[in-house]
């Protein structure tokens, strides 16, 4: 399951606190029981946005935002070639909305 979204908020906290992301994620890792095989990570200066890419064995976590827009794009992917993730890229999906206090959330979903 790849599950891509555009989400908008109004609580730019969260758009620019990227150790408390960085908790919340360690979180839903840990809560899923995927495997974490490091992260990269970017804080944009001016107490601008944030990038997190986390490699997972099953695939990745991807997070950009954009305070200056009030935006997010979020980026879940897990591998289902040897077993059926969908379950869980959608708990860890929800999570992450749901961190971020979306106004509104596109998101398009693609089995893989």
């Amino acid at each position: 399951m790849h599950i891509l979204s555009n989400i908008s908020t109004s609580n730019l906290d969260r758009l620019t606190d990227m150790g408390d992301f960085l908790k919340a994620i360690d979180k839903v890792i840990e809560g899923t029981g995927v495997q974490d095989l490091g992260r990269v990570t970017h804080k944009f200066p001016d107490d601008s946005g944030y990038t997190i890419v986390v490699c997972l064995a099953e695939s990745h976590i991807a997070v950009h935002t954009w305070p200056e827009l009030g935006k997010v794009t979020l980026d879940v992917y897990l591998c289902n070639y040897l077993h059926d993730n969908t379950a869980k890229c959608e708990s860890i999906y929800a999570s992450i909305e749901e961190y971020f206090q979306p106004d509104k959330a596109e998101v398009t979903r693609i089995d893989r």
